[in-house]
């Protein structure tokens, strides 16, 4: 059985280029897909407000059902797309389609665990990542004229590739995500061995790290390297 793990599509948002990157996956070849997280971006949607975006998301998850009913489809929730009206989204679908489930934080199957990353960039106590994720959850100011102009100049004189080079090298985030699943208790399973994550827009295809290997996508923001990760395993 052959997976597939694919994230930070950031769809609806005017810098993605999710729709393009997303066309060239081959889905037919994987019986298995995970959506690691900020598939859709609701703090930059271009959409007229979060019903919108909220509405289209559901279309774009139930076409992808339907056109492809091989795939067993599990979706773990980033910054991104957390927003309360779309867990409530995705709950309803997991109810719906015996082929597709989703996840608030991480998962785990066989040696491998799925996460969407963003609990490196929240605080280090319980209420952490729901604190860090609220923030991504409230009708943004972030959306104003000024601030998308902005974005976009950023993207366009490709100056958020910078981050990759500096702040964000692998070995970096790598500490700082093996220090996360040891506060949560992930790394005493001895059997865990392959860890899957987004958020961080720094393609890696088996890292290794700490006697682990990490994979992660990169980011279908455009001029964003985007690298989906293939996985074996056996059906759920």
């Amino acid at each position: 059985m052959t997976g597939l793990f694919v994230s930070d599509l950031h769809l609806f948002s005017r810098r993605s280029v999710g729709h393009d990157r997303w066309n060239e996956l081959d889905l037919e070849s994987a019986s298995w897909l995970v959506l690691g997280g900020d598939i859709f971006d609701f703090r930059w949607s271009t959409l007229p407000d979060q019903a919108a975006t909220l509405d289209a998301a559901r279309s774009w998850i139930e076409n992808l059902i339907a056109l492809h009913p091989h795939l067993q489809i599990d979706y773990v929730a980033g910054n991104h797309d957390s927003h309360p009206t779309m867990r409530s989204l995705l709950q309803v679908l997991s109810a719906s389609h015996s082929k597709f489930q989703w996840h608030d934080h991480t998962f785990r199957h066989e040696d491998k665990l799925f996460l969407h990353g963003d609990i490196i960039d929240a605080r280090p106590h319980s209420k952490g990542l729901e604190f860090y994720r609220n923030k991504f959850s409230v009708e943004p100011k972030s959306r104003g004229r000024v601030a998308n102009l902005l974005y976009d100049t950023i993207v366009a004189t490709r100056a958020h590739q910078l981050p990759r080079h500096f702040v964000h090298r692998p070995q970096q985030i790598l500490s700082r995500l093996y220090g996360c699943l040891v506060r949560e208790g992930f790394v005493a399973d001895r059997k865990l061995q392959k860890i899957f994550f987004g958020h961080t827009h720094v393609p890696m295809q088996g890292e290794f790290h700490r006697g682990y290997q990490f994979y992660n996508p990169g980011s279908a923001i455009r001029h964003l390297p985007f690298r989906p990760c293939l996985f074996e395993c056996t059906p759920q």
